[in-house]
């Protein structure tokens, strides 16, 4: 999937996209918090979630302290992906959630935009966004909106998780609900 410079990733693709390999959680500065066995956690509240079918991602808010770290305290989100026979927990700190909740708002216009063109093409269309295509090394989640024969939100972590009906806008409410909340943890 090649991105443009206006930060827009479109791909028809005869069958389903090869799975890009995300990044572990070592790769969110709030997941190697709280992997230090000195990480307690401060404060934590379930913000919501978004399922579909079997598939299922939760989000929970987090504060976590940890002395060993630069950072005594971090905070971020975990997401709590599951489908059957499958269960994993992907960590964002607040820097990580702000980009994910702007390349979710992109995401959602790209998609109101263009996907009624797309939907009607042959094969499957797919509307990423660069920011976080280009950036995998920093996210240890991309996203993607299925567009064409059956519309889904797509979530890559270390597996694919598709849910049908979902869209960028119901990822990013649920999003700028744990900024609410982290800001309101001060």
């Amino acid at each position: 999937m090649r991105c443009s410079r206006i930060g827009l990733a479109i791909a028809f693709l005869a069958s389903a996209p090869a799975m890009a390999q995300a990044p572990s959680a070592e790769n969110s500065p709030l997941g190697r918090a709280v992997q230090q066995r000195q990480a307690r956690v401060l404060n934590s509240a379930r913000i919501g979630a978004i399922e579909s079918g079997d598939a299922r991602a939760e989000i929970t808010g987090l504060a976590v302290a940890n002395a060993s770290l630069s950072e005594p305290e971090i905070r971020g989100i975990r997401f709590d992906f599951s489908i059957p026979g499958w269960k994993e927990s992907v960590y964002l700190d607040e820097q990580q959630l702000h980009l994910l909740k702007e390349a979710m708002d992109k995401l959602a216009a790209d998609v109101a935009r263009r996907a009624p063109q797309l939907s009607n093409s042959r094969g499957e269309g797919y509307i990423g966004v660069c920011d976080m295509a280009n950036q995998l090394d920093r996210f240890p989640i991309t996203v993607d909106y299925r567009v064409s024969w059956y519309p889904a939100l797509v979530l890559r972590t270390p597996a694919l998780m598709i849910l049908p009906d979902r869209t960028p806008s119901d990822l990013s409410a649920i999003l700028s609900a744990a900024i609410d909340y982290l800001q309101g943890d001060r």
